[in-house]
């Protein structure tokens, strides 16, 4: 599958977006995208909220 987006959370928590459906077609015109999410608990370092600027490490 393809991902399309990868993202950490506070808690320090990987979701990955998963917008890719395979219709045994190459064309990408024609995919009408997927609609899978995962998420890999705690394989991240936890991290604080900014109120201005970048992540932090808490």
């Amino acid at each position: 599958m393809r991902l399309t987006s990868v993202n950490a959370d506070m808690a320090g928590n990987i979701w990955a977006a998963n917008n890719w459906k395979p219709s045994g077609l190459n064309d990408l015109l024609l995919n009408p995208g997927g609609d899978g999410m995962v998420i890999f608990v705690g394989v991240a370092a936890p991290t604080k909220a900014p109120s201005l600027g970048p992540v932090q490490s808490p």
